[in-house]
């Protein structure tokens, strides 16, 4: 008789769990976009960046007191008072006061929230050119609607193409190996 680990494996690996739930969220994205639901194509696209950080370290800065009194922020190396080790003094407890700040630590974050602004900015400003049409005489000034909703468009398209691009830098894009696409359509026969 087989006797049974203590620890189980499972037979499929972690990253098939995030490619099934990657592709079913990008199952949602084209529908979205090209019916025009600009606020559920920027849901999805978000959701998407979430799954797609998985591996990514994150900027935990937690605020620490010692017995003596002395905060200071985890940042340090040491998990040990800064000031205590200036006086040399030595054996100090150190407990957790609250945490200060949670970062994503990438570029990729400021990427993302360059994007995510842009995106806001011009629904806006949508807004705005929406709200200028139903006043004809405001003296109020802004984009025309059309350009604002091209504009809109646009910001979200670009924030669809750098994740499209972000997984693809993952390694979570299939490889593109055909280059004829009637070729792939049609088994490859020709």
């Amino acid at each position: 008789m087989a006797r049974k680990s203590a620890i189980l494996s499972p037979d499929k690996d972690a990253g098939w769990g995030l490619i099934y739930r990657l592709n079913s969220l990008w199952s949602q994205v084209d529908p979205k976009a090209t019916g025009g639901d600009y606020e559920g194509w920027n849901f999805v696209l978000d959701r998407i960046y979430c799954n797609l950080l998985y591996e990514d370290n994150m900027l935990v800065t937690k605020i620490y007191k010692c017995d003596n009194g002395h905060e200071f922020s985890s940042l340090i190396k040491r998990k040990e008072c800064p000031k205590c080790l200036e006086e040399k003094k030595v054996g100090i407890q150190i407990k957790l006061v609250r945490v200060e700040k949670v970062e994503l630590s990438d570029e990729d974050e400021m990427v993302y929230k360059y994007l995510t602004d842009k995106i806001a900015t011009e629904k806006n400003n949508k807004i705005k050119a929406i709200k200028i049409l139903q006043k004809p005489d405001t003296k109020e000034k802004g984009k025309n609607l059309e350009q604002a909703k091209t504009d809109y468009y646009r910001a979200l398209m670009m924030k669809d193409i750098w994740l499209r691009k972000f997984m693809q830098s993952k390694g979570l894009y299939l490889k593109v190996i055909e280059h004829d696409p009637s070729r792939a359509l049609f088994g490859g026969g020709g």
